[in-house]
């Protein structure tokens, strides 16, 4: 997650995507709060950091299981 926002930062929005596609969605929830005029309440079901975070783990054994470059 690191090194893909770190790609995102840099502007190689295709280097970020290889490396952790969530790296994207993370900058832009960093840069929504940030530009928010209230404070932000965030309500969703219980399911959905549990999916996202097993499809980034699966994303990644993925890679591994590829070859594909870290």
């Amino acid at each position: 997650m690191t090194r893909g926002v770190g790609a995102v930062v840099r502007g190689d929005l295709a280097h970020a995507i290889a490396l952790n596609p969530g790296s994207l969605l993370l900058v832009a929830v960093v840069i929504g709060v940030f530009f928010a005029r209230r404070r932000p309440t965030v309500r969703m079901p219980a399911w959905v950091p549990i999916t996202v975070l097993a499809a980034m783990w699966a994303f990644q054994l993925f890679k591994y299981a590829t070859g594909r470059p870290l």
